[in-house]
């Protein structure tokens, strides 16, 4: 299901969005936060995973990236900047008066059509592509399950 590259990610960010959420309240709950936002999180890509199998896709969860920094067409960063994994921390440090307020979007998926999509649906050398309706009806299996 899951391959080597993407259990990294969700175990990266299920240990930094627990230790974020454990800094309001120091009374040993971390393991049990740990052990939620990874239950939470390998339900909702488990859920994806398997609707998009059935919409003769695969999916590739990865850690949500900024790749510009600006308006003009040239203002690009030399290398990805993982925002899913510094946004929480940051509105952690700038929010804090408002202890219980942490960032959680940290991950997002990509949709890729399996190579027989359209033949099987459509006739050979039709178009073949994920329509918006298959992406969003994967992204909803994964709030449902959630």
């Amino acid at each position: 299901m899951l391959n080597l590259k993407e259990a990294i990610i969700v175990a990266l960010t299920s240990l930094i969005l627990a230790v974020m959420i454990s800094l309001t309240d120091l009374r040993g709950i971390f393991p049990y936060t740990l052990l939620s936002i990874f239950l939470i999180l390998v339900i909702n890509i488990t859920a994806k995973k398997v609707a998009s199998f059935y919409l003769d896709s695969e999916i590739e969860v990865r850690v949500w990236e900024v790749e510009r920094y600006g308006f003009k067409p040239n203002k690009y960063f030399k290398k990805p900047f993982p925002a899913g994994l510094f946004i929480p921390v940051f509105s952690k440090i700038i929010l804090f008066p408002f202890k219980y307020l942490v960032w959680m979007a940290s991950l997002v998926f990509e949709v890729k059509p399996k190579t027989y999509r359209a033949a099987k649906r459509h006739g050979l050398y039709n178009f073949s592509e994920m329509t918006e309706y298959h992406i969003g009806m994967i992204a909803a299996a994964g709030i449902l399950a959630s």
